[in-house]
């Protein structure tokens, strides 16, 4: 959890365990959205969901686009947000939340 929000991370349970986790593990979850479901492709593997809203939206590394400094931005899909750029970065994603920006 940070400031109140959940985001998938390397917890030591998976979500393929009998019980169901009490944190979402980032590989999984990742893994879930790059599946074919009812004739929608998936999405591409280079994006790695790190954190949904609870609701339409979801947020994910965009590991296509590493900038000069290694680090990969964020970008949002749900209605209306295709893959929009949010943050330059994991940090950036986090000052943004903090500050309550809005991210698109």
């Amino acid at each position: 959890m940070i400031l109140g929000e959940e985001f998938y991370g390397l917890p030591n349970t998976r979500n393929t365990d009998d019980e169901m986790p009490t944190f979402s593990h980032v590989v999984d979850v990742s893994k879930d959205c790059w599946k074919p479901l009812h004739g929608n492709p998936g999405l591409p593997t280079h994006l790695i969901n790190v954190m949904s809203d609870g609701g339409d939206y979801n947020y994910f590394l965009d590991a296509s686009r590493r900038d000069d400094r290694g680090e990969y931005p964020i970008v949002v899909l749900g209605p209306g947000a295709p893959g929009i750029v949010v943050a330059a970065d994991f940090l950036d994603f986090i000052r943004k939340l903090a500050a309550r920006d809005r991210l698109f």
